[in-house]
């Protein structure tokens, strides 16, 4: 059976209905496991966004210990109209734009622009120099691409879904402003991969690069 021979059924939806994860959920309305790609289930999360809502239960209940387990938060009477807010403007994601126009070339990650621009600074201050200096250590990296919102298994499921959550949101509002300015010829982006780890040196009688092995680490840094 495809999905589109799936009959919806929203009939045995109350609010608090807790489902043990995505598939769970979609095998109760739609008789049989989600579509496989992000864009399909995005797709089917935007049809199930028109007759109710949901959320992870570790977002409701910080000592959840699942990070998959769903609780269905609001059953509508009426199917509702689906409204598309990604890359609109907003209250908050518009002040990115003054920010971004002041930065007269800037190359590198998401975060390290971020953290440049000071959207997060007081939040980035908080953090203890020692875990800046660990950071940089670790990764060697500059303090400035620290991700503010890196996860561990350590911690409440809670709190890593809300950092998981803020990682994904914060860059694709950067991403959506920066395309609004190039697309209103304000400024111009290219938005490019990065094979990680980037810790490279040259190679000896070349102008080419490679990896640093462990070793070569080590001795730098002895």
């Amino acid at each position: 059976m495809s999905q589109k021979d799936c009959k919806y059924d929203y009939s045995n939806l109350y609010e608090g209905k807790s489902f043990k994860d995505f598939t769970a959920l979609c095998e109760e309305i739609i008789g049989e496991k989600p579509p496989t790609g992000a864009k399909n289930q995005d797709t089917l999360k935007r049809e199930f966004a028109k007759h109710f809502e949901f959320r992870k239960a570790c977002e409701l209940d910080p000592s959840e210990k699942s990070s998959r387990k769903l609780i269905v938060t609001e059953v509508f009477e009426a199917p509702r109209p689906f409204i598309e807010m990604r890359g609109r403007g907003g209250k908050y994601a518009n002040c990115l734009d003054p920010l971004l126009l002041m930065e007269n070339h800037f190359a590198g990650k998401a975060d390290a622009l971020l953290n440049e621009l000071g959207v997060f600074s007081r939040f980035f201050n908080l953090q203890t120099p020692t875990d800046k200096q660990k950071h940089l250590q670790d990764c060697h990296i500059d303090p400035m691409d620290i991700s503010l919102w890196r996860t561990s298994e350590e911690g409440f499921s809670g709190l890593r879904c809300y950092k998981e959550k803020m990682a994904s949101h914060t860059r694709e509002v950067l991403k959506n402003r920066l395309k609004s300015l190039q697309d209103s010829h304000l400024l111009k982006y290219i938005e490019y991969r990065q094979i990680v780890p980037d810790i490279v040196t040259y190679i000896e009688g070349s102008s080419y690069k490679t990896f640093q092995t462990d070793e070569y680490i080590k001795d730098k840094n002895r």
